[in-house]
């Protein structure tokens, strides 16, 4: 009797453990979907309640209609889904998926412009880890004419979007058996420009130290990490992957004056070193005017700072120390605090 129950629960639990999840394809080899907008309504109740409960229903806009983007039949096989949002002076373009809203493009589209949403959509699985990539481009013409071109990853629950493109839109076609993106002035027939192909990202960056906290004798600085969209699983052109390091500081000497050429504050900057390889954050842009800033005893100045990887710089990999430095003050170091690896 044990044995037949153990049978029975094995079979339940086997059953239990194949359910179908719509955006994973079991690793097995991926079909590739490309496909064009369907507008409708399938979702937009859901859509609407996570909408206005969310970020993006900022200044509580005013919203006339929703209307989703992408066919039902692909929506249910995939679980994936697109939406535009007419507000009451502009259209808003969304990808959605497991009850989370990204934003599609940089910018919106307002009432004026002639030619405007979604262009063209792909899903495929680029690094075959189970987990499918839904590609999206966005176009909008009048005063000005300009593409996005977007990347959901349904892993890691992330969209990374490549800056505006200022020619053509953006469709894609099959090359080199691969999904890639090319460019036309008008249909997809006639996109045979190569924009841009889309590179497995290899790389993996785990913290093996977080929320530091750290002293020297002029001040303190607590330190936490974000990954951000540094373990996003595809690179293409006009895009960054990125992960953040925040810094909290605290001065502990007597205050002091000190003028700087632009208008940003200094506070204290984290960087990852391994023998020869050095990460440094982003740089800021100068705001053209010099200024003057006191530091007062125990004042706090917290700053956020982003790395970037690009399409052409790969970092080296190795378990990287950091040196967290301040401009009127010694550094502080500490040991293997971040991992590169593949």
């Amino acid at each position: 009797m044990k044995k037949i129950l153990l049978i029975i629960l094995l079979i339940i639990l086997t059953g239990c453990s194949n359910s179908n999840i719509p955006s994973q394809t079991n690793k097995k080899a991926f079909d590739d979907v490309i496909f064009t907008p369907i507008i409708g309504d399938y979702m937009v109740d859901e859509f609407e309640d996570v909408f206005l409960e969310s970020s993006h229903n900022y200044d509580s806009l005013i919203v006339e209609d929703i209307k989703s983007c992408i066919s039902k039949e692909i929506v249910d096989e995939y679980g994936i889904n697109a939406f535009m949002v007419t507000t009451e002076d502009s259209y808003i373009y969304y990808l959605y998926y497991n009850n989370q809203i990204f934003r599609a493009s940089g910018i919106n589209a307002n009432k004026n412009n002639i030619n405007k949403g979604f262009v063209h959509f792909a899903i495929t699985d680029f690094n075959n880890d189970g987990f499918i990539e839904l590609l999206s481009s966005f176009y909008i013409s009048g005063n000005i004419r300009i593409s996005y071109l977007a990347a959901l990853d349904t892993r890691s629950v992330n969209v990374v979007t490549g800056n505006g493109l200022y020619h053509g839109k953006i469709y894609f076609k099959k090359y080199n058996n691969k999904v890639a993106a090319f460019l036309s002035n008008d249909t997809l027939e006639n996109a045979n420009e190569l924009y841009t192909e889309f590179i497995v990202n290899d790389y993996k960056y785990e913290f093996l130290q977080n929320d530091l906290y750290l002293k020297s004798e002029s001040y303190n600085v607590n330190v936490s990490f974000e990954k951000d969209t540094i373990d996003f699983p595809i690179m293409f052109k006009g895009i960054s992957l990125s992960f953040k390091a925040t810094t909290k500081m605290v001065w502990l000497k007597e205050a002091f004056t000190y003028v700087n050429p632009d208008t940003y504050m200094d506070g204290a900057i984290v960087t990852f070193i391994c023998g020869d390889s050095v990460i440094g954050h982003d740089g800021f842009g100068a705001g053209c005017a010099i200024t003057t800033f006191t530091i007062l005893n125990n004042m706090e100045i917290n700053r956020s700072y982003n790395y970037s990887l690009y399409i052409n710089t790969i970092n080296q990999e190795g378990i990287y120390d950091i040196r967290v430095s301040y401009r009127f003050a010694e550094d502080i170091s500490l040991k293997s605090v971040l991992k590169i690896y593949k």
